[in-house]
């Protein structure tokens, strides 16, 4: 596959199913659209309830994951645009009607990086595993060994695409029916959770992992999609 037609793909409007029709007049992009449908989610207002870090100060000001979330948004839309006039203008990789399609999708990326990460960080993702390790060494359980493992080894990344693609709009299957390629940028890791999670890993694919159980087949569809 050449560079012009990777880049092509990437930037497809494929869904899982076909959106509702649009105004003749919406000139949005794709990604545009997708960033359109999460900026106001509840899941995204959320963040301000998220502190980023703990300030050990005596101000009233803390910093949120939504402060922080739409300022990784913006970095991450401008290089897209500096990588786009490289690939138009230099390259020729990319053709000029799709000027705006990679920093756009880039600027969902930035958004959502942090949306399935629960209160505390990494301190908040380590209470998660502790409480499952230490429940399924005391409880029996009827779950499997890759359910088990979906929360013994719990992850925000992994959380995100789940939430992305499965849990807000109760009334949809597909979350928010976003573009193949904006719920592709959240997975971090092609593997679940038995495959990656391996200590000491030999590929940087198997440190952690990408998917829970519940997200198996979507995964497969964009992964498969995306070779």
């Amino acid at each position: 596959m050449k560079n012009t037609e990777k880049w092509a793909l990437l930037i497809e409007e494929k869904r899982f199913r076909d959106k509702s029709d649009s105004i003749k007049s919406d000139g949005r992009n794709p990604f545009e659209n997708d960033y359109g449908r999460l900026i106001s989610s509840a899941p995204i207002r959320r963040l301000q309830d998220k502190t980023q870090v703990f300030p050990l100060e005596q101000s009233d000001y803390i910093r949120t994951r939504l402060t922080h979330s739409l300022e990784v948004s913006y970095i991450a839309s401008s290089i897209g645009q500096s990588i786009e006039n490289f690939l138009i203008k230099e390259k020729q990789d990319l053709l000029l009607e799709k000027q705006g399609y990679l920093s756009s999708l880039l600027r969902v990326a930035g958004l959502v990086h942090d949306l399935g990460n629960p209160p505390f960080g990494h301190f908040g993702e380590e209470a998660v595993r502790k409480f499952f390790k230490d429940y399924f060494q005391n409880n029996k359980t009827s779950l499997n060994d890759l359910e088990r493992a979906d929360l013994i080894y719990f992850d925000g990344n992994v959380q995100t695409f789940r939430i992305l693609s499965k849990l807000y709009y109760f009334g949809d299957e597909y979350g928010y029916n976003l573009t193949y390629s904006s719920l592709a940028s959240i997975i971090k890791y092609p593997s679940n959770s038995l495959e990656g999670n391996k200590k000491p890993y030999t590929e940087i694919a198997k440190k952690k992992f990408g998917y829970f159980v519940t997200e198996t087949e979507t995964y497969k569809k964009i992964n498969d999609w995306l070779k």
